[in-house]
């Protein structure tokens, strides 16, 4: 019905939502990074509503379903899916060692998920140069945080949650959902 009527899931007004429902700091981080990269227009003095209007993710006063799983304190009270499950795992997917759900909103996310895989998921090699120790990336951060913006955004958000799955000598990430 949304595609017949020209709509995405995203661009819905969220009839229960308000400003209340958003978290300034998820906000102002957003805004932070974005300014870094020379991506975001002025905002200095302007309202949350405001700023949200800039970014197109209000119909008037209403906000959209993508303002909610952007910046939202709590997006599970619309949308219970927004989450990340990470398991740790041995020889195959039917040895699960440890796991961890993550929730929150997308700024959150990306960034908590990155933290957890850096601190508990992922083993680092160490090397010394002297007595200097030196942990190295198994993986490249660049394509670390691509896999896991693409898996973010692009999925469906009523359906089940990201699902990320750390091997010895792999990671693999999945989501319901698929490319524009």
């Amino acid at each position: 019905l949304l595609k017949k009527a020209g709509k995405t899931w995203d661009d819905t007004i969220e009839e229960d939502a308000s400003v209340k429902d958003i978290d300034e700091k998820s906000l102002n981080k957003f805004i932070e990074n974005s300014r870094e990269k020379g991506r975001m227009p002025a905002t200095k003095g302007l309202s949350v509503l405001q700023i949200l209007e800039k970014l197109k993710l209000t119909d008037g006063k209403k906000l959209k379903r993508a303002a909610l799983v952007l910046f939202a304190k709590d997006p599970s009270r619309f949308y219970p899916n927004i989450q990340v499950k990470i398991g740790r795992f041995g020889k195959d997917s039917a040895d699960l060692k440890f796991h961890e759900i993550l929730e929150g909103n997308l700024v959150h996310l990306l960034r908590e998920v990155q933290a957890q895989l850096n601190y508990k998921f992922l083993t680092r090699p160490v090397v010394f140069d002297g007595f200097q120790r030196i942990e190295k990336d198994l993986y490249p951060v660049a394509a670390l945080r691509e896999m896991l913006l693409n898996a973010l955004v692009h999925r469906i958000y009523m359906g089940s949650a990201v699902q990320m799955r750390v091997y010895d000598n792999r990671l693999s990430i999945w989501n319901e959902g698929a490319l524009p």
